[in-house]
């Protein structure tokens, strides 16, 4: 069963999207999060995760923080040091 799009397909939790309040996109949070690169994503999601990204709804700022956490370590394990 697919969750309503209020909630964030990764934790379930609120996602406090704009677009489900029927405010506008520009306002939204995630409008301001830098970009993400589907290859980020795939190093720090699992594929169940993934599949859960089906574009109906927004991850929500926790989990975002969570990837981005997973992403700066990863790149500083492979940093090349001089």
């Amino acid at each position: 069963m697919k969750q309503p799009t209020e909630n964030c397909p990764l934790c379930q939790q609120l996602n406090a999207c704009a677009v489900t309040s029927g405010a506008n996109i520009n306002d939204c949070w995630c409008n301001k999060q830098p970009y993400l690169t589907t290859e980020g994503l795939t190093k720090v999601l699992t594929e169940e995760m993934l599949a859960a990204l089906d574009g109906k709804a927004c991850i929500c700022e926790s989990c975002l923080s969570s990837i981005k956490a997973e992403l700066a370590v990863e790149h500083a394990l492979y940093k090349q040091v001089d």
